[in-house]
């Protein structure tokens, strides 16, 4: 059985087909004790981004989730839609 994304084989072009696609997965995947902008900013360091890149791509998301009241908030605090909404947020930062 061959698998494809995009046309391409999961298998042999797992790098690539990282590249186009995001996960949310259905538990929220949310470090609990940092707030909502660490949390991103995390995330969009762990997908490589430089320092100012890291801050821009943070910015959008929270603008684009309208995250602005809770961003400074630690994200055990929010309510479980404000974590599933961070959750995709997370997914999203890579575009």
């Amino acid at each position: 059985m061959e698998l494809k994304i995009d046309n391409k084989n999961l298998k042999k072009n797992q790098e690539q087909v990282k590249e186009i696609i995001a996960v949310s997965p259905q538990e929220t995947a949310i470090a609990p004790n940092l707030t909502v902008r660490e949390n991103l900013e995390l995330m969009a360091g762990i997908h490589g981004y430089k320092k100012m890149e890291v801050k821009e791509k943070t910015g959008n998301m929270i603008a684009a989730f309208s995250l602005q009241p809770y961003e400074n908030q630690k994200s055990k605090t929010l309510s479980g839609g404000w974590q599933r909404k961070l959750s995709i947020a997370l997914a999203l930062i890579s575009e």
